[in-house]
């Protein structure tokens, strides 16, 4: 595997010099009803969940020079010489319609 853990993947991924959305996180926990006989485990525990601000990553992406030129901001049909469709990227895809 290429990490050792998700605390080995962590520290590769801050170590990343570009971009700085700071890590966030939350703590969940089941809220729906609990069993009769004895709940399992992650029923009563609590557990912390980290994330990015998917906002946040999203606008320093689109403000980095480096991707100047390389995002497609709105669909579009893109067509071979033959007429048929060229399936390349996200936008030019089914699901952007």
């Amino acid at each position: 595997a290429p990490y050792t853990d998700h605390a080995d993947l962590h520290r590769i991924i801050d170590a990343i010099p570009l971009g700085d959305v700071p890590w966030k996180s939350i703590q969940v926990q089941y809220a729906g009803n609990l069993p009769e006989a004895i709940a399992p485990d992650w029923m009563t525990k609590g557990y912390d969940v980290w994330f990015h601000d998917p906002n946040a990553v999203v606008k320093s992406l689109l403000s980095d020079p480096d991707f100047h030129g390389h995002f497609n901001y709105t669909p579009y049909h893109e067509f071979q010489p033959t007429g048929q469709c060229q399936w390349e990227n996200f936008m030019s895809g089914n699901w952007a319609w």
